[in-house]
């Protein structure tokens, strides 16, 4: 067979990578990659795939529950339309989810790890240099492709420019993605999985981990920030992580910061102690304080849109794909109050995949969703479950193929692949 068991699991994580990135009408390419990647499995590793009777139990249950729904009281504002078009998507991505998940139980754990450390590398380069195109207003186009219809399907994007300090412009790293937060979640969730499975590789390419973390920082995104941290003290607790951390810690802290300086002095115009303390600490203390829009967004008005929807059904919730539809029909309204006590108005937000799955799917949808996810949970590692959760609190959807695949590999965290070969050798040769 021309194709590996490595190519094959990098179509499926590239498929995750451009889940909202090079988006044509009508679809997403990591839509396309992960039907590509579902075809190779049925065609070529059908006889090898260890296909899990209880995945397929619970993601069955999952689809009955959500068109038994249509057979209850829906109400007017029901859309079968749009029923439709998200249950065809969820129908596609369990399976993809089923088959991936039999993938990782016959691909060698360190070709896995491997795959994610190098692709998060490649990124981070690729994100860095567009960094520094855009803040030395080095007029060379050629990244705005890489962001083909994140503003509207089927056209190439522009710059985006973010925050604005005193009288220039400061501009948030996102690489190929959507977002900064985006960009950063994805690099987070990739280094869990590095240091959980085979975390040797980072020891042994300590500079290219260091590039990874820099890009991170210029994210300036709280919610990366707070999932780093909580990585943090996860990996310091957990005892076959806990002594990789402490051989990282110090040649990382130099690393980045000589990185931040180099890039302060010879590229930005803005001191980084400026920077950070304007636009992240002050960002925290009005989070706590209520008054951060973005942060508030996220977490408060995803909340409302999910009680809306169990008010509607407490079980079913306002069925799959018609939140937005229920809140137009209700002309309900989701609103918070700024620092200036400005009153804003929006409709259904869903920023927080616990609270989309609770007002599309509700109660019986959340308690499915978490028996596929709490599968091979235990005492000793509930803490990885929960670095995951925070982690969900951070994005926006499950009808994507980031979800789906992230979802699959974090279940297998403690678990993936052969066990034995995340044993690590101290004495191991340079991988």
């Amino acid at each position: 067979m021309i194709l590996k068991d490595y190519n094959i699991f990098f179509i499926f994580l590239l498929g995750a990578i451009l889940s909202k990135s090079l988006i044509f009408p009508g679809i997403a390419l990591g839509d396309l990659l992960l039907l590509i990647g579902v075809l190779i499995l049925i065609t070529f590793y059908s006889n090898k795939l260890k296909i899990g009777l209880y995945e397929i139990s619970v993601s069955i249950l999952i689809l009955l529950t959500s068109i038994i729904f249509i057979f209850s009281e829906t109400g007017s504002y029901f859309s079968i339309n749009e029923f439709m078009k998200s249950y065809v998507k969820l129908i596609f991505y369990l399976i993809c989810f089923i088959l991936f998940s039999s993938f990782l139980k016959i691909i060698e754990t360190k070709k896995i790890i491997t795959i994610i450390f190098y692709t998060s590398l490649i990124n981070a380069i690729l994100a860095l240099l567009i960094y520094a195109m855009q803040n030395i207003n080095l007029d060379i186009n050629f990244y705005h492709f890489l962001w083909f219809g994140l503003e509207e399907p089927g056209k190439i994007a522009t710059d985006v420019n973010h925050w604005q300090m005193s009288n220039s412009t400061l501009i948030r790293l996102r690489g190929i993605f959507a977002e900064p937060s985006l960009y950063g979640i994805y690099q987070t969730i990739s280094i869990a999985l590095i240091f959980l499975n085979y975390s040797r590789i980072l020891i042994n390419n300590k500079i290219a981990f260091s590039l990874i973390l820099i890009s991170i920082i210029f994210t300036f995104s709280i919610s990366t920030y707070a999932i780093m941290t909580f990585l943090f003290f996860v990996l310091l607790i957990k005892k076959n992580t806990r002594n990789s951390l402490k051989d990282l810690i110090v040649f990382n802290a130099f690393a980045i910061v000589i990185g931040i300086i180099i890039f302060f002095v010879f590229v930005s115009s803005f001191t980084f102690i400026d920077v950070f303390y304007e636009r992240v600490m002050q960002r925290i203390f009005d989070f706590f304080d209520g008054f951060e829009r973005s942060g508030v967004q996220r977490i408060n008005q995803s909340y409302v849109t999910a009680i809306v929807g169990l008010e509607n059904s407490i079980l079913f919730g306002s069925g799959l794909g018609n939140i937005a539809q229920l809140f137009e029909a209700t002309e309900y309204k989701t609103m918070y109050i700024t620092g200036i006590d400005e009153i804003q108005y929006y409709s259904a937000r869903s920023h927080v995949v616990p609270y989309a799955i609770l007002g599309e799917l509700g109660i019986l949808g959340i308690v499915l969703f978490s028996l596929l996810l709490f599968q091979y949970m235990k005492y000793d590692n509930i803490y990885i479950y929960s670095f995951y959760i925070i982690y969900l609190f951070s994005t926006g959807t499950y009808l994507d193929s980031s979800f789906w695949i992230f979802f699959s590999m974090i279940r297998f965290a403690d678990r993936l692949g052969n066990i034995k070969n995340r044993e690590i050798n101290s004495n191991e040769k340079k991988y």
